[in-house]
């Protein structure tokens, strides 16, 4: 019958398993912090993945950048520094 999914049924020792699922989960988080934490405090991030951060809207970094959030840059190229971006978020919390 055309569109059910092909069955394959393989024998695979533990050991095999085990090595396959430690190489997706290492392949996974690998792939997690290059999309949204930076590995270095100087790093240069871009808008979304500092909305990925702070867990808010690309239009919500705009509007605070607009507000004197540093960054580093110009026009949409806009580029952030973690430590930086807190820092000020902090100093703004304080106000």
């Amino acid at each position: 019958m055309a569109g059910l999914p092909k069955v394959v049924l393989l024998s695979i020792t533990e050991e095999a398993l085990a090595g396959l699922i430690e190489e997706a989960v290492k392949k996974a988080v690998t792939n997690a912090v290059g999309k949204g934490q930076p590995q270095t405090p100087t790093q240069l991030l871009t808008r979304e993945q500092l909305a990925n951060h702070f867990q808010c809207s690309t239009r919500h970094i705009s509007k605070l950048v607009d507000r004197g959030m540093p960054f580093h840059g110009h026009g949409r190229q806009k580029r952030f520094r973690l430590q930086e971006a807190e820092g000020w978020m902090r100093s703004k919390e304080r106000q």
